[in-house]
């Protein structure tokens, strides 16, 4: 939590801090309101419904942000810093929503730039700020995702 807070992110993997487990945290409240952190252990996503354009970036990639494909709708299963578990749902695209994919997908080793709308977009703006480039067989066919987006 210290290192999301240091780097005014709204959420943060164990993997991105070099730690090889199933956890995350989020805080999506608003920087005026007092913290109020989520701890995610073990988390699985329960069900998935519907289609958002979400403008993301990620503390992995300084100054980098592109649109990606996220459900809109999520259901997720996790256990709580005390041990207990608890089931959060998610709707309407809100910012709890994409948070918890984006952070939950670095579980999985998947990055958002694997998500990108526009390949060339995302491309051009990784060499802009000197980060390392998509690697093609990593990116994720949403070929569904993508057909909801364009008909909202």
């Amino acid at each position: 939590m210290d290192t999301m807070y240091a780097n005014d992110g709204v959420g943060l993997a164990a993997p991105q801090v070099g730690e090889n487990l199933r956890i995350f945290v989020l805080d999506v409240t608003d920087p005026k309101d007092p913290m109020d952190p989520i701890v995610f252990i073990n988390p699985k996503i329960v069900k998935k419904s519907g289609a958002i354009n979400s403008y993301e970036g990620c503390l992995s990639f300084p100054l980098m942000h592109t649109n990606v494909r996220r459900y809109s709708d999520i259901t997720v299963k996790a256990t709580n810093f005390d041990g207990k578990p608890f089931i959060i749902e998610a709707k309407g695209g809100d910012l709890l929503s994409r948070a918890i994919q984006h952070e939950f997908d670095h579980l999985d080793g998947v990055l958002f730039i694997d998500h990108a709308r526009n390949v060339i977009e995302a491309s051009t703006l990784l060499a802009k700020y000197e980060l390392p480039q998509l690697d093609e067989k990593k990116l994720i066919d949403e070929k569904e995702l993508e057909a909801q987006i364009k008909d909202d």
